[in-house]
């Protein structure tokens, strides 16, 4: 899966991939094409970050950190904190350069094999400092070529850190393990995270405000192996009618309204249910929607504190906006 700043519909490798924390007013971006992102955690109590993003066209994988800096210091300082880990790590490593450019100081090397399997691993580091914090961005390649290299440089020249967007919508990119990816026009004033699904076969997109805690959205996306895409409006409607039961039996509702979702490359339904007895930080209502575009289906929960919050209306809108990008062909 992958990600941020804003970029025209129709357009997913010019999204930026992005790390903040609800704390700062800055961002580190990266205004790189082609790169879906997989993994985007927050570390607890929000004091650091990190992504991993893969761009199956060019074999580049990469990883970005942010984090409290463990001392003062600039790039070479925290250059000479990581590197000392990597430096012990197993990893076989030759053609080992430090350097420094533009604000960035850098360490790279080669890993040519492991157990007799040639790989010619090209693995490259940038450290940065900004504002008490360090930054960490990892690029990798195997089967490296020199003519490579200008993939590697073209990262680093697109790395920048600025003001946290807001007030717009940012295009993103996730990656769907063996189905490409599912592209979402998301609100710049949300966080999102990605990780592994806890009861679905997909990874779990969950959104929440910079500040605050009036919302919580979750979403998982997959393809279902016993449709041919997802069966258009019937076919989420089975899925609707599977949990509806269930849910009204500990809501407030007997019934539940079903609204529908239609955007250009998508179907969707939904309905809201609500808790007739939240304990004390809990949410009252809660949107559930079955969403699917392409080949894939998505599993959406909205929690909120207040009825008909203006986090709904934006999580409808960009949902309705979603489309799946099928796996490029190699």
């Amino acid at each position: 899966m992958q990600s941020s700043q804003s970029a025209p519909a129709g357009e997913p490798d010019d999204a930026t991939l992005s790390l903040t924390l609800p704390q700062l007013k800055w961002q580190v971006a990266i205004d790189v094409p082609g790169f879906a992102l997989e993994i985007k955690e927050y570390s607890k109590n929000d004091e650091g970050a990190h992504l991993v993003a893969v761009n199956e066209t060019s074999g580049l994988n990469l990883s970005l950190f942010l984090e409290k800096a463990a001392s003062p210091g600039d790039a070479k300082a925290a250059r000479d904190h990581y590197w000392s880990r990597v430096k012990q790590s197993l990893l076989p490593k030759s053609d080992i350069k430090l350097w420094e450019r533009e604000g960035m100081a850098i360490a790279e090397y080669l890993v040519k094999e492991i157990e007799e399997i040639p790989l010619n691993q090209k693995h490259l580091n940038a450290y940065l400092a900004h504002k008490g914090y360090w930054i960490d961005l990892h690029i990798s390649k195997t089967l490296f070529e020199p003519s490579d290299e200008a993939l590697f440089q073209a990262v680093l020249d697109a790395v920048h850190i600025g003001k946290s967007p807001a007030g717009k919508t940012c295009l993103k990119v996730y990656s769907v393990k063996d189905h490409g990816s599912l592209v979402l026009d998301i609100p710049a004033t949300w966080l999102d995270s990605v990780g592994p699904a806890r009861r679905m076969p997909g990874p779990t997109l969950a959104l929440r405000p910079r500040k605050g805690k009036e919302f919580n959205i979750q979403m998982t996306f997959f393809d279902h192996p016993e449709m041919k895409g997802y069966g258009g409006q019937e076919g989420l409607k089975g899925l609707i009618d599977a949990e509806l039961d269930g849910m009204l039996k500990q809501a407030v509702e007997k019934e539940a309204k079903l609204l529908k979702l239609k955007g250009k490359k998508v179907d969707g339904i939904y309905y809201t249910v609500t808790d007739p007895a939240p304990k004390p930080g809990e949410f009252k209502y809660m949107t559930r929607a079955w969403v699917g575009t392409g080949d894939l289906i998505a599993s959406v929960t909205v929690l909120a504190h207040k009825k008909n919050p203006r986090a709904l209306k934006d999580a409808l809108a960009m949902l309705e906006s979603a489309r799946h990008e099928p796996p490029r062909k190699k």
